[in-house]
């Protein structure tokens, strides 16, 4: 296994990182669980955290969980933490020298022990009953649906996921595809919240079977509020494709 507590490639611009676990080696083998997220204030120092114990990984930024793995697999064997600088990509010598000089500033490392308690926050996704499919799709033929994702198969047309929310608050709302040969490099999503609406341009040739944090939204309670996720696609070359939408509760409204 492999443990990324933080991990950034220059290439990927100021203020994104991603958080991962991998198991079970490497290219078609490769089992993982993470996302990738930006950095509010790219300036500032931030506190990137792991909680390690039997059966369970926790990743924190700057004191607030934001994932977690619980599974017989995690590993129970010591390891090295390391730090470095990675220049280029993966696999590759290929070095952008004007984004030099590159640096990494550290403050402090911290190891702790303890306990953690389970997270309160509910999680839904769109195979729970909690959220429902709007379905603008006309005909079934015109998707795919094997129980892993939704994908287009021909030209334009969207995805709606309507949200039927038990408790009023702010949610996080993440997103995750798998990979697949005619996925899109610039798909939206739309979210329509209580608060009004927001778009979020994604790259869905990247991130493939991560948590993408789509941001925090207002979710009201009722069958009577306007609420949904529009997953759409411009592009009539490329599928729409979704295999999970995650709600997180943050806070009670």
């Amino acid at each position: 296994m492999e443990i990324d507590i933080v991990e950034h490639l220059t290439e990927w611009g100021a203020g994104k990182y991603h958080y991962a676990a991998h198991w079970d080696g490497y290219k078609d083998q490769l089992k993982s669980i993470g996302a990738a997220y930006k950095l509010k204030n790219d300036n500032d120092y931030h506190r990137f955290g792991l909680y390690w114990n039997e059966g369970i990984l926790i990743w924190y930024l700057d004191g607030a969980e934001i994932d977690r793995l619980k599974s017989k697999r995690v590993s129970n064997v010591p390891m090295y933490v390391i730090f470095n600088t990675a220049m280029g990509g993966w696999a590759t010598n290929k070095i952008d020298k004007k984004s030099l000089p590159d640096t990494t500033a550290i403050d402090y490392l911290r190891v702790w022990s303890g306990t953690v308690p389970e997270r309160k926050q509910k999680i839904y996704s769109w195979q729970h009953p909690n959220i429902s499919l709007e379905g603008k799709w006309k005909k079934e033929n015109d998707y795919i649906h094997d129980k892993r994702y939704w994908a287009r198969k021909k030209r334009e047309l969207s995805l709606t996921l309507k949200p039927k929310i038990e408790e009023a608050g702010t949610y996080a709302v993440y997103a995750k595809w798998p990979e697949h040969k005619k996925t899109s490099s610039r798909s939206s999503f739309v979210v329509a919240h209580a608060k009004g609406m927001d778009q979020v341009i994604v790259n869905q040739t990247e991130n493939a079977n991560y948590w993408y944090k789509l941001g925090e939204f207002d979710f009201d309670t009722g069958d009577d509020v306007d609420q949904y996720v529009l997953l759409e696609n411009k592009n009539a070359d490329a599928c729409v494709i979704l295999s999970e939408l995650k709600f997180e509760l943050l806070s009670k409204i």
